[in-house]
C-alpha cells in the first residue's frame, strides 16, 4: 500500500504522511483505503466487483468504530476557534466539517443537501444554533455512509458516491430515520422544552399509507442509536461550557418553551449487530436496484447535477 487517500477533500497522500498535504485533515489508515480506484460515473460505480465487495464482507463493530474514530480526528484537525458568541462558536463546529451559508428566502429554517448547509440569516440566534446542528447531524450521517462505501470499495470520494449516498439516505423508511437523527442530535445540545420532531412528524404523515407501525418503529430506533454515536462525537467539540452558552442565548431570545414533543424522544437502542446490519440493508439494496434497472442511473444523474450546481 503506497497511497492513502484523505477521507475529507480526497486528495493523494503517500502512506507515510500522518496528515493530508492538501487540507490537513488526520488520515486514518484503515486497509481498505488501499486503492487508487476512483469512481467518476455511475457506470463505474454499478459493477459486478462493487457488488461482491458489499456483500462478501460484512460491516463489524471495527470498522465502524475506526469510521467513527477518523470523522472524530478530521473534526479535531479542521476545528478554528474563532467564535465568541454561542453561535459563532457552533459555527465553527459546523465549518470543522462541512460547508454552509446563509440563505434569506424559503420557509424552511435550514436545509443539507449537496454537502452544503443553508441557513435562514432571518432567524434569532438561538433557533440558528438548533438549525445548524440539526443539518450538521445529516451531515455527518452521510459521512458515516460514505466512509463505509469507501472502505468497502476502496476507493476515494467522489461525487457519484456521495450522491448515492445522498439518494438513500433521502429515501423512504431511510429518510424517515435520517430526519429522526438529526432531531435527536439537536435535541440533546439545546434546551429542555424547545424539542421539535416537525420535520420528522410531516415524513411520517406522507408515508402514513405505505408504513406499517414496526417498520416505523424500527426506522425511529435506529435513527436514535446513530444519533447517540453521533452526540458522543459531537460532545467534543459542543462541551458542557458551550452547551451552558446556547442555554443563555435562549433565555435572551426569550422564546417560549414548548413541551409537547417531549414524549417523542426514546430511549431504545439497537444492539451493534442490528445496527451495522440495519445500515448496510439499504445500501445493497439501492445498490441492487440499480444494477437491476438501467433508468436508476438516470435518477442518480439528475441528483449529480444538482449536487455539482452546489459544490462550484
Amino acid at each position: 500500500m503506497d497511497d492513502i487517500y484523505c477521507s475529507k477533500c480526497g486528495e493523494k497522500n503517500s502512506i507515510s504522511e500522518d496528515y493530508c498535504i492538501e487540507c490537513g485533515s488526520i488520515l486514518r489508515k484503515l486497509d481498505k483505503y488501499e486503492s487508487g480506484d476512483r469512481i467518476t460515473s455511475f457506470e463505474d460505480m454499478f459493477t459486478q466487483k462493487h457488488k461482491e465487495q458489499l456483500n462478501e464482507t460484512p460491516l463489524t463493530n471495527e470498522i465502524y468504530e475506526l469510521i467513527l474514530d477518523n470523522i472524530y480526528e478530521t473534526g479535531k484537525k479542521s476545528l478554528k476557534k474563532q467564535g465568541t458568541t454561542a453561535l459563532e462558536k457552533v459555527e465553527d463546529v459546523v465549518e470543522a466539517y462541512a460547508k454552509w451559508s446563509y440563505k434569506s428566502k424559503g420557509g424552511e429554517l435550514g436545509f443539507y443537501t449537496a454537502n452544503t448547509i443553508k441557513l435562514d440569516d432571518r432567524l434569532n440566534d438561538s433557533v440558528q444554533i438548533a438549525t445548524l446542528i440539526h443539518e450538521l447531524a445529516h451531515h455527518l450521517l452521510a459521512e458515516i455512509h460514505e466512509q463505509i462505501l469507501m472502505y468497502f470499495w476502496e476507493v476515494e470520494k467522489t461525487y457519484e458516491l456521495e450522491v448515492f449516498v445522498q439518494y438513500i439516505l433521502s429515501s423512504g423508511t431511510v429518510h424517515l430515520m435520517n430526519e429522526y437523527c438529526a432531531h435527536t442530535v439537536e435535541g440533546r445540545f439545546i434546551p429542555h422544552g424547545y424539542q421539535n420532531y416537525g420535520s420528522f412528524n410531516s415524513i411520517l404523515e406522507d408515508l402514513k399509507d405505505e408504513l406499517d407501525k414496526e417498520t416505523a418503529f424500527i426506522s425511529l430506533v435506529l435513527g436514535n442509536t446513530l444519533a447517540e454515536d453521533i452526540i458522543h462525537l459531537l460532545e467534543h467539540f459542543i462541551d458542557d461550557d458551550l452547551r451552558g452558552e446556547i442555554k443563555q442565548q435562549y433565555n435572551s431570545d426569550r422564546l417560549p418553551p414548548s413541551y409537547s414533543q417531549i414524549g417523542m424522544e426514546t430511549t431504545d437502542m439497537m444492539d451493534e449487530n442490528s445496527r451495522n446490519e440495519l445500515i448496510m440493508g439499504p445500501i445493497v439494496g439501492s445498490f441492487d436496484a440499480a444494477m437491476k434497472n438501467p433508468d436508476f442511473k438516470n435518477v442518480l444523474n439528475g441528483f449529480l447535477e444538482t449536487f455539482k450546481s452546489y459544490n462550484q
